[in-house]
């Protein structure tokens, strides 16, 4: 039988593992929810997001072009805009 100590170090860091695991799946969905309303607002409406946000647009493009190197430029037909 092992020592109260030890039994206690052992439970306490049992607790704390499953907590952390916990901890880092709300963020991981909260952060994965974020991402997913970004790119449907992009797929919506990219003219909108473009006159609001034509920085992040811009950032959004280039990512997605890395992802898909076919795709070289982006037209939206709502705003008349290219992205390159």
């Amino acid at each position: 039988k092992l020592p109260i100590a030890i039994t206690i170090t052992i439970t306490t860091t049992r607790m704390g593992f499953m907590i952390g695991v916990i901890f880092s799946s709300i963020m991981a969905s909260t952060l994965q929810g974020a991402v997913k309303g970004v790119l449907i607002c992009y797929i919506d409406h990219p003219g909108k997001m473009h006159e609001m946000h034509s920085e992040d647009t811009k950032v959004l493009g280039n990512a997605i072009s890395l992802v898909f190197p076919d795709i070289k430029e982006f037209r939206f037909t709502d705003a008349n805009v290219t992205v390159v």
